[in-house]
């Protein structure tokens, strides 16, 4: 691993119906401050010079409709160095 980031983005179910809180345009611009600030911090990243592949992990409900696209991996064990 040469690099590793985290980032919560939850869209908040209700305990008795089961159904969002945050609708999808204030989870969007959730994500869309989270790209801003990676963009705002590329300059302080390491180049890398060798060849990479990035992997994202998406936790979400079993019911949890995916795109197509999205393959179901193994559990992940969470190692930081600290």
């Amino acid at each position: 691993v040469l690099e590793r980031w985290e980032f919560d983005i939850a869209a908040g179910e209700d305990a008795e119906t089961g159904q969002s809180q945050k609708t999808s345009k204030a989870v969007t611009g959730e994500i869309q401050a989270l790209v801003r600030q990676i963009t705002a911090s590329v300059t302080f990243l390491p180049m890398i010079e060798e060849p990479c592949t990035f992997d994202i992990l998406v936790y979400t409900s079993q019911d949890t409709e995916t795109p197509a696209q999205w393959e179901v991996s193994d559990a992940r064990e969470n190692i930081t160095n600290q």
